[in-house]
């Protein structure tokens, strides 16, 4: 199955009572100046109630009721059925539902423990789901929180496969270019799936690895039709990424967003503005040393973009002990499909500038390291 905006969405189930989503949908339609914060904060009120309501019974009940209205649903189908509910859904249909017992409950204990498992650390995939405007559903918070951390990812499995990673900072170019690039590359993706899938030794662990990578792609070729872009970054052979937002504003204003995490650095939030050809912005780090050594790369970033023209007002660097705020995110929301084409260039000039930093700041480090180890 594929996600995209309509992703959750469950068509064959009735309901016959004002449900949570239609009191959700009350609540911000007339309120159009609700935050994003509000949002993820009713979000997450009911993720909590929908633990406390979930049971192998009700599971066992709500599979059946699926497979009753769509009888010609594989068993694979139900249980995407489930994943792709939005929470608020899920929690409408289990939480009135009487208990249903029947054989094989082991095998419902099994799937709520993983239920149980995504619910109870899903805070940060949660608020990232809200900040985009994309649905909260089970499958979709599993994805999220693939990009967010350094789990076992779509390019840590496939990077030595994949030729067009390679090309992605060099793409950095517009929103056209990288759409194309992403394009290419979910194609490549797919193609390997593909193959792999075709193999007649293939076993049931094997397809589930692969339907997994075949989502991330897709959840991640969605987030790049939104400006964040997640992109894969090699450092002694580990491969990590960066994830990077791109907001565009009217005529010459936009904001770009770089969220990193190095084994060495640390966890580093970098930010941008750029309003009237002015530009200031801010590096924001949980490690003090990795701080200092961004620092000392401040005026490699300013070379790199002085054939822009631009006035860098001022680069601020901050300690931030506490990982969560750096790995927050801006909401490309707001950004403006119609921006200045100058603008937008400039833009991602300025986040190729700043993935490029990290990069550098990496071999750099990597090589004086290096030579410490050699003079030993």
């Amino acid at each position: 199955y594929k996600i995209d905006d309509e992703f959750g969405l469950l068509q064959d189930i009735a309901y016959e009572k004002e449900t949570i989503t239609d009191q959700l949908g009350s609540i911000f339609d007339n309120k159009a100046d609700q935050s994003n914060f509000a949002q993820g904060e009713i979000l997450q009120s009911i993720v909590k109630q929908l633990l406390d309501s979930l049971t192998p019974d009700k599971l066992y009940g709500l599979h059946r009721k699926i497979k009753e209205n769509s009888p010609y649903l594989t068993e694979t189908e139900v249980w995407d059925t489930i994943g792709n509910m939005t929470v608020e859904k899920l929690f409408d249909e289990i939480r009135d539902m009487k208990a249903d017992t029947g054989v094989g409950q082991d095998f419902y204990y099994e799937r709520l423990k993983e239920l149980r498992e995504i619910y109870s650390n899903c805070d940060q995939a949660l608020r990232f789901l809200s900040d985009f405007k994309l649905p909260c559903t089970t499958t979709n918070l599993i994805m999220a929180e693939y990009v967010l951390s350094s789990k076992d990812t779509l390019f840590k499995n496939l990077k030595k496969q994949l030729k067009k990673t390679d090309d992605l900072t060099d793409t950095l170019i517009d929103k056209k270019t990288m759409n194309e690039a992403y394009d290419e590359l979910e194609k490549e993706v797919n193609e390997l799936i593909d193959k792999e899938s075709e193999d007649e030794e293939i076993d049931s662990f094997k397809l589930n690895r692969l339907r997994s990578l075949g989502l991330q792609m897709q959840f991640i070729r969605n987030l790049a039709k939104r400006e964040f872009y997640h992109i894969p970054v090699e450092v002694e052979g580990k491969i990590t990424h960066v994830n990077l937002t791109i907001i565009r504003g009217t005529g010459e204003k936009g904001k770009v967003s770089v969220n990193y995490t190095s084994e060495r650095l640390g966890s580093i939030k970098a930010e941008a503005t750029l309003k009237d050809r002015k530009l200031s912005g801010y590096f924001v780090c949980d490690n003090a040393e990795g701080l200092k050594i961004l620092q000392e790369q401040a005026d490699k970033l300013k070379r790199y973009l002085s054939d822009e023209n631009l006035d860098i007002k001022q680069i601020n660097f901050c300690l931030q002990r506490s990982p969560e705020n750096i790995r927050s995110y801006i909401s490309s929301e707001d950004s403006q499909e119609t921006g200045n084409p100058e603008t937008e260039r400039i833009l991602y000039r300025v986040a190729k500038a700043i993935l490029n930093m990290f990069t550098s700041v990496e071999e750099t480090d990597i090589f004086s390291h290096k030579e410490v180890a050699e003079l030993k």
